[in-house]
């Protein structure tokens, strides 16, 4: 690498193993800085609350990108999805807030009113309902996130 005969050559590249476990750790070992990077920038992206949403529709369309070898820098992939999603993510992201505020809240009101019969009917009445919608809720915003870059795609397709 660093004592080519040839600078102006492009450098060659390393041919992947025969297949097994070598070739699953060398793909492990090439993807992992670009998922490592993808991680962090999601990370400070989520430091404000509020742009949780679309720092998730850019995490799925930089992961879309990455999965269909689009190529390409991952920062400017995930900064461009940012950007032209900040509107819909926005949405997104305060209806999934709104949801998770508003089920934390009735789960501390319910503990809150007290009493022996109460704590019981909370156990095993209120308690795996609120779990139930929990994940239902789950379900559902993780599946939101994908459709909308789904839909960008298309709209960028059709323009």
């Amino acid at each position: 690498m660093f004592f080519q005969e040839d600078y102006n050559a492009p450098p060659e590249e390393e041919s992947p193993p025969a297949g097994g476990a070598r070739l699953f750790f060398w793909l492990l070992g090439g993807e992992a800085a670009g998922l490592l990077k993808l991680n962090l920038l999601f990370l400070l992206a989520c430091l404000p609350v509020v742009t949780i949403g679309p720092a998730l529709v850019a995490l799925n369309k930089t992961v879309y990108d990455l999965t269909i070898d689009r190529g390409g820098s991952i920062l400017r992939t995930y900064f461009r999805a940012f950007r032209s999603n900040l509107r819909q993510g926005m949405i997104a992201g305060m209806f999934g807030l709104l949801a998770l505020a508003a089920l934390v809240l009735g789960s501390e009101r319910a503990l809150r009113a007290g009493g022996f019969l109460l704590s019981c009917a909370y156990n095993y009445v209120v308690l795996p309902l609120l779990m139930g919608l929990a994940m239902i809720f789950g379900g559902v915003m993780s599946l939101l996130y994908p459709v909308l870059v789904w839909l960008m795609e298309m709209r960028a397709q059709m323009a």
